[in-house]
C-alpha cells in the first residue's frame, strides 16, 4: 500500500513544502506521528487488509494517499513524464480506501480528507468531483459545527479549535 520509506518521506517533505502552506488542513505534529508509528515496528509495513481497520485507520491511510499524491506532483524522485500518473496511483488507492461507509462518520478527520481530495482533484481534468468532494465537506464540516466560533456547551482544546477553523477557512476558500 505504501512506497519505500525513501519516497514516502521525500513525498510528505514536498507535501509540507509546498501544499500544506496553502491548505493548512492537517495538524503536522500529529500526522507526523501516526505516520511514524506505520514504520514503527518494521523497516517496510507489512499491508494490512482493508476491512480490518477501524474508521478512522481508514480515513488516515486515504488521507497519507492523498499527501503522497499531492507530494509526488512536486518530487525530484518522479520523473516529469510519470508526475501524473503516480499522483493518480496515489488518489485512487485514495479513493478505494473509503467506500461508502465512511458517510457514516462524521470527525474532523474526515473533513481533512475531503479537502486534501478537492485539493488534489482541483489539478485534474475531474473538476466536477473536485466540487463534489468540497460540498460533502463542507456538509459534514456545518454537522460538526465547524461554521460556529463556539460549541454550545463544550470546552474544546486550543489545538483542536484550531484544527477546526483552519479546516472550515480551508472549506471556504475551495468554495470560492
Amino acid at each position: 500500500m505504501l512506497p519505500r520509506r525513501r519516497n514516502a518521506d521525500d513525498f510528505l517533505a514536498c507535501y509540507w513544502e509546498f501544499t500544506h502552506p496553502l491548505f493548512p488542513v492537517l495538524h503536522k505534529p500529529s500526522f507526523l506521528k501516526q505516520y511514524q508509528n506505520l514504520w514503527a515496528n518494521e523497516q517496510e509495513p507489512e499491508a494490512r487488509d482493508l476491512n480490518t481497520l477501524g474508521m478512522e485507520e481508514l480515513i488516515f491511510t486515504a488521507t497519507l494517499n492523498l499527501v503522497f499524491a499531492l507530494g509526488c506532483m512536486f518530487s525530484n524522485l518522479v520523473p516529469p513524464s510519470q508526475k501524473n500518473s503516480m499522483s493518480d496511483e496515489f488518489y485512487q488507492k485514495s479513493r478505494h480506501t473509503l467506500l461508502f461507509e465512511v458517510m457514516d462518520s462524521t470527525s474532523l478527520s474526515l473533513v481533512q480528507m475531503m479537502c486534501l481530495t478537492g485539493v488534489y482533484l482541483q489539478s485534474t481534468q475531474h473538476a466536477n468531483r473536485c466540487w463534489n468532494s468540497v460540498g460533502l465537506a463542507i456538509r459534514v464540516a456545518q454537522s460538526l459545527g465547524l461554521h460556529l466560533n463556539e460549541v454550545t456547551g463544550k470546552k474544546i482544546p486550543q489545538l483542536e479549535r484550531e484544527m477546526r477553523r483552519r479546516v472550515w477557512h480551508t472549506c471556504l476558500i475551495l468554495d470560492r
